[in-house]
């Protein structure tokens, strides 16, 4: 037996008229955790913020900050926090908070 999954497009407020959304970061920084081998627990939460990068040398840098976490409500802990370009889905760095490190 077959479901059929509706997905919905994020509402135009969070739709960037270039680039991509804000579920599709998610959906990057989730890989890119996987592929650094890093633990996600079972349940996990993801949030997501548009933001900006100002490096020290060079243009701002917008991106999504996607905030993985473990647990819910006031027991929720960030165990990941990953930038995601805004324009070309390269993930900028991506920051270990149970470690201490970012990469």
């Amino acid at each position: 037996e077959f479901r059929r999954v509706l997905f919905r497009s994020p509402p135009e407020s969070i739709q960037a008229p270039y680039g991509i959304t804000k579920r599709k970061a998610a959906m990057v920084a989730t890989s890119e955790i996987r592929k650094r081998g890093l633990a996600l627990p079972g349940p996990y939460k993801t949030t997501v913020a548009k933001s900006m990068l100002t490096p020290s040398v060079g243009p701002d840098i917008d991106v999504f900050f996607v905030s993985l976490l473990s647990g819910g409500g006031r027991t929720s802990r960030q165990l990941y926090q990953v930038a995601v370009n805004h324009i070309s889905g390269r993930v900028e760095f991506v920051f270990d908070f149970l470690a201490g490190t970012m990469k």
